[in-house]
């Protein structure tokens, strides 16, 4: 059993920051961030378990975590003696666990030699809440129109992030069959309101895959859009590489295996990206004293599995035929956007971009065309809701319009 990759999960999903949840239970931030390796002490796993409400399947109901090795121990009749040589600690260190002393690896290990079902299960119900003094946002807006009709009519500066995916001209149920003129037509139109609609330090996220011109031909689509978006005035940072397993195969050239996210932004000096957000822990291979105990950084090259269907279907799988894994756009919204920004997503589909904004305490406009995928999103966006105990918000009846 693992502590550390639930405490991680459940401080998200509270969008808590290790500073401000350090703070909160009155320890400094390195305690904190040593806890979410593994490598902390009970004094502060004790607090952090209970502020987060992280419930501890396996185990005897007592009233400390302490009480729950000694019960354990005492149930299955072994000698202090006994569990040391079952556990490799010491017996002065398994007494010091008893009393609710010691490191959090030394309890991982107590535990896993008591009762190996032992797990540390997520919250039935998390209150998911922004940091102090950054409360959500009040937009929540699901809308079922045409993105270039209503991008016209939305406020300038009125979003700070945008993460969408258009039509890619590949032959989904829900694209054109287009020429490269009349595609290029129709991306110049969407384009065109992005530098209106950002915030001075907003960026825009957008993934493209390859469209077919003619039979026989794939091309990535990078190569048409960044003209087109650094023509309007936008600044590319950076290209990320998302690649997955599964896809189409092919018999005449190599499988496509990999999609690319441009990141750009209106001001290269000044835009938002909080690395401390999203720092990945599993990268931390060895104990070399330089690493940053929170993670590393994720880098350009991100694998997460695509959304699929079947019998092996995703948990979060729509009707949708193209969705977005969540755990990627979430990484995304929380780099680039902060606590009670506004995330808009042209092409919504069943709503995933909304789903990460909502559950990062952002607010969220996703706008569809298509009032199948508009419905998935709407009911997607609703169960959420339910899942969080959150009331709904005041202008729902906005949430169709």
């Amino acid at each position: 059993m693992k502590f550390a990759p639930a405490i991680r999960d459940a401080r998200q999903r509270a969008i808590l920051s290790q500073e401000e949840l350090a703070q909160t239970i009155g320890v400094t931030p390195r305690a904190v961030w040593l806890a979410e390796q593994g490598a902390g002490t009970l004094k502060t796993l004790i607090p952090i378990l209970d502020h987060l409400r992280i419930p501890i399947a396996g185990l005897s109901p007592a009233s400390s975590l302490g009480a729950r090795v000694q019960e354990a121990r005492l149930k299955k009749r072994w000698s202090l003696q006994k569990l040391s040589e079952r556990s490799n600690l010491s017996i002065p260190t398994i007494r010091g666990l008893e009393q609710g002393k010691g490191r959090i690896a030394s309890l991982e290990a107590a535990i896993a030699a008591l009762a190996p079902t032992a797990r540390v299960r997520k919250p039935a119900t998390i209150r998911r809440e922004a940091p102090r003094g950054m409360g959500h946002s009040t937009v929540q807006r699901l809308v079922h129109a045409d993105c270039i009709d209503f991008m016209h009519g939305m406020e300038s500066r009125s979003v700070d992030l945008i993460v969408t995916s258009p039509p890619y001209n590949a032959g989904k149920e829900y694209e054109a069959d287009l020429s490269v003129e009349e595609y290029l037509n129709f991306a110049e139109r969407w384009v065109s309101s992005i530098p209106r609609l950002l915030s001075p330090t907003g960026a825009l996220w957008l993934n493209v895959g390859y469209f077919r011109p003619e039979v026989g031909q794939a091309v990535p689509l990078t190569y048409l859009y960044y003209p087109l978006l650094a023509r309007h005035g936008l600044h590319l940072i950076q290209e990320v590489v998302w690649h997955f397993e599964g896809g189409l195969a092919y018999s005449k050239r190599f499988a496509h295996r990999t999609e690319r996210w441009m990141w750009l932004v209106k001001d290269p000096a000044n835009y938002v990206f909080h690395l401390d957000d999203v720092r990945d822990g599993t990268l931390n291979r060895s104990n070399d004293q330089r690493n940053n105990p929170a993670g590393k950084n994720p880098t350009d090259y991100w694998y997460f599995d695509r959304v699929v269907g079947g019998r092996t279907a995703s948990k979060d799988k729509t009707d949708h035929p193209a969705q977005f894994p969540l755990p990627m756009i979430e990484r995304i919204v929380r780099a680039c956007s902060s606590p009670g920004a506004v995330v808009l997503d042209p092409f919504g589909g069943s709503g995933t971009t909304a789903a990460a904004a909502y559950q990062n305490g952002r607010g969220f406009i996703s706008v569809e065309a298509n009032q199948r995928y508009h419905e998935i999103a709407k009911a997607r966006l609703e169960r959420l809701r339910k899942e969080n105990g959150a009331e709904p918000p005041p202008d729902l009846e906005r949430i169709a319009s």
